[in-house]
């Protein structure tokens, strides 16, 4: 039973990546201004504020740290130590996934002012017509 579980974290440990890298890019491109956001655009705000609680608190993914106590409960002892990436990707150096990590965040961050900042009123004005 420990084994599906993890298997699941694994899966939204993924899918979460998935949607914060495709949310960074949306964030690039300024999609956080239009409204309303679509249910994504709020996962990955979700995701981006639960990672930036998760990493000023506890400094671990809460998803890696969930996965990894549900290894320990193994009888094979099948617990892993270090980040998501490093186990999975292990071909991805430590430094490529630091810097990946901040420039998310970072972006994560730019995104939640994107939100948060009052939309531009349009400043065309309609002529009036006099007869």
């Amino acid at each position: 039973m420990f084994a599906t579980l993890a298997g699941i974290v694994v899966f939204l440990h993924l899918a979460a990546i998935l949607v914060e890298v495709c949310g960074a890019i949306a964030a690039l491109q300024g999609r956080f201004r239009q409204r309303p956001l679509r249910l994504w655009h709020s996962a990955y705000l979700g995701i981006v504020l639960v990672k930036a609680i998760a990493f000023l608190t506890v400094a671990a993914c809460p998803l890696t740290m969930l996965e990894q106590q549900l290894r320990q409960q193994l009888p094979s002892g099948s617990a892993w130590s270090g980040t998501f990436i490093e186990h999975y990707l292990p071909f991805v150096p430590f430094e490529v996934d630091l810097v990946a990590s901040i420039a998310l965040l970072a972006i994560g961050a730019a995104a939640w002012i994107q939100l948060l900042t009052p939309r531009e009123i349009s400043s065309t004005v309609t002529p009036s017509r006099d007869n």
